[in-house]
Order: C-alpha cells, then structure tokens, then sequence
C-alpha cells in the first residue's frame, strides 16, 4: 500500500493499481488486509496494524489519479466500512479504539509496528499501545472515509466520522504532544510513554491530513 502510488500511479498503471486494490479489498479479515501473501495453498497473514490504514492512503490517491468514482462506490467503500467497524469493535491483537478516539493495539509478544524485529521471542522495539503513526494514519483513515461518503451522497454518515476524526485529533494533540521539547512522544501507553525522539513522528505532517497546526 505504501509502494501503490509509486510504482503504478505515477507509472500511469492505473489498471494494476485497481487490480491490487480490489484484491486486497477481497481478503480482508475481521478488518485487516493481509500483510503478506504466502505460497499457494497457504493463508494469507494478517500481523500487522498499519496496513489496513495504508489501504486508505493508496484508494484516496488512486481516486486523486483517475477520479474513478464507480470503482471507490462499489468496491472500495464497502472494505472501508468493514475495516472501520471492525477498528471501532476490537479485532486481533488488541486492536481496538480507545475512549478518547485514539488506536491501541498490540499485545505480548506481538510486534505490530513496521518496528517489527523479533529475535525468538524477544521482540526488539515493544510498541503496544498508541504508536504515534498508526494514530496519523488512524486519523487520516476516517478523514478519507468521510470525503468518500460526502462524495457518494451519504451525508449524515460523512458527519458521523468527521466528528468522530475531530475527536482523535484533539486527543492526539493532548497526549502526544510534549510542550517542553516541542516534538511528539512515538508510544502512549496506560504503565508509561515512550518518548523516544523517532521519524515516526513525521506522519503526523506528512500525509493528506495533517493532525499538528
């Protein structure tokens, strides 16, 4: 979802762009997109946090290419909404929104992150919680789904989930944000922060919606 724009957009391969869309819009589980396709005749693999949201990212400047509007209504809204009630419900791994309307997820042992490194049953970088990037991208889901829904003439449901996007970027704002050093915390969690200086931080300017003044 992160190499879509590049390598078929910008490359004008605006049919195999649809192709992977659609794909992945069919083997989307309890609100994830796989991660991973293995072999034939294995499963897919849904390990990760991020790539559902990345999904949003690529459909949004698909559109932004092609202004395909037939193909966002009847293929691409239907794996947003399952992805969104899903995040809202709670799927694997602790995957759930919390009450102040930011993402958690994770859980022991599990590395969610593109921070991903496990050497046995050591993982690396623990990350559970709200990871400052999934929550950018969290943002921008819900922002790119209520453009979508103005677009097709579903208004009162647009309204729903911009307030509902309001709402996390206020809370981000309050919790990620650290006044004395001016940069962002990369993990809220409920025992403690971690206020590890990373490039994690940078989605919350770099992609269409912008959660920082």
């Amino acid at each position: 979802m992160i190499a879509l724009p590049g390598l078929t957009l910008a490359t004008r391969r605006y049919e195999d762009a649809k192709k992977i869309l659609k794909v992945f819009s069919e083997f989307i589980s309890e609100g994830m997109i796989p991660n991973r396709f293995p072999d034939k005749g294995e499963f897919p693999e849904y390990n990760t946090v991020d790539a559902s949201l990345w999904f949003f990212i690529a459909a949004k400047k698909y559109f932004d290419y092609t202004n395909d509007l037939n193909f966002i209504e009847k293929t691409i809204m239907p794996a947003f909404k399952e992805i969104v009630d899903w995040h809202f419900k709670g799927t694997k791994y602790n995957i759930h929104v919390d009450a102040d309307g930011l993402l958690s997820a994770g859980e022991p042992g599990v590395q969610l992150t593109w921070m991903d490194a496990k050497v046995g049953e050591w993982v690396v970088t623990p990350r559970n919680g709200k990871a400052v990037e999934i929550n950018s991208l969290w943002y921008n889901a819900l922002m790119i789904y209520s453009e979508f829904l103005i677009l097709t003439n579903h208004m009162k449901d647009a309204e729903k989930y911009n307030s509902l996007a309001a709402k996390i970027k206020k809370s981000f704002n309050k919790s990620f944000w650290n006044n004395e050093s001016d940069f962002l915390a990369d993990v809220i969690n409920v025992d403690e922060t971690d206020r590890s200086i990373r490039p994690n931080q940078l989605f919350a300017i770099s992609l269409p919606h912008t959660l920082l003044s």
